[in-house]
């Protein structure tokens, strides 16, 4: 959702922060809203997306949302870089088999994008 223009500037999204701790100097106006769970970003998100998709951008939170039942595309971006650490996208799933359905693919200069609609979660 787009939450308003101003002249010579993008459209701001509003974005739910999960957090534990909310910053102290958070800018009037902004787009950010800080939460306290997955669950909560998710229900206020999709509030204010009303019949827009909402993205998520974590692989921590996805896995946890995915875990839930809450999520039902998952979109992979895959860029020819290898950085040598990080979170694994896919690694706690709770034990659950989850099977997907390729539904989009494309390529760009710079990335693979492969679009998935999960199709069971068990």
């Amino acid at each position: 959702m787009v939450a308003g223009r101003r002249a010579g500037r993008r459209a701001a999204t509003p974005t739910f922060i999960v957090t534990h701790s909310e910053p102290e100097d958070i800018p009037e106006n902004g787009v950010y809203t800080f939460v306290s769970s997955p669950q909560e970003a998710v229900e206020r998100a999709a509030a204010v997306a009303g019949d827009k998709d909402v993205d998520v951008f974590s692989a921590n939170i996805g896995q946890q949302l995915l875990r839930s039942g809450q999520v039902n595309e998952i979109r992979v971006h895959v860029v020819p870089v290898l950085l040598g650490d990080g979170t694994r996208l896919m690694h706690d799933l709770g034990g659950r088999h989850v099977r997907l359905e390729l539904v989009g693919a494309s390529q760009s200069a710079m990335a693979m994008h492969l679009r998935y609609l999960i199709v069971e979660s068990r």
